[in-house]
């Protein structure tokens, strides 16, 4: 049931007014609250990082630190599944304008953490590119360290030129 209500939430998340009304009946901290709930279930986790993709279109601001954290604790929790971490990235990027430090820095191990595992999956790699690049936006001296956790975690000398040298043919979307 749950996979399939998040499944449902993503597709009525495309329709503005829906999405609305989804929010305002607390369907963001539901679909968290059941990712949670849920941590081990991998079908669970993939439709509910959809829904909160459907959701952050609109409602980014509303999923917070909520959604970072919990997206952040969905990829540690199933790090060898290639397509949940490019899921997890999307989400991620989606949600790097609202984040805070603390957010930031643990999305930053878990992207440099699946990048790493992934090397091949083309859609991780880029999606794990701009989040690093999101993370990274020079506008005050808190993204300053988020670009020392970077460079720290391996994310530029490492993963970046990596994923950079691997696919080499891939010229982005």
């Amino acid at each position: 049931m749950q996979e399939k209500g998040c499944k449902a939430i993503k597709n009525f998340a495309h329709n503005t007014d829906t999405a609305d009304a989804i929010t305002g009946a607390g369907g963001v901290i539901s679909v968290m609250v059941m990712m949670l709930s849920h941590v081990r279930h991998l079908g669970v986790q993939a439709a509910g990082c959809l829904a909160l993709q459907g959701l952050c279109r609109k409602h980014a601001a509303e999923l917070g630190e909520g959604g970072g954290i919990v997206v952040v604790e969905v990829m540690k929790a199933h790090p060898p599944d290639a397509d949940l971490q490019f899921e997890g990235c999307v989400v991620l990027v989606m949600l790097s304008a609202n984040a805070n430090n603390l957010t930031t820095i643990a999305g930053i191990r878990v992207v440099v953490a699946a990048m790493t595992a992934h090397i091949r999956h083309s859609g991780v790699q880029q999606l794990g590119c701009v989040a690093l690049a999101q993370f990274s936006i020079p506008f005050s001296s808190v993204n300053e360290s988020h670009t020392i956790a970077i460079t720290g975690a391996g994310g530029i000398g490492v993963v970046v030129l990596a994923a950079m040298t691997v696919h080499t043919w891939d010229l982005g979307w």
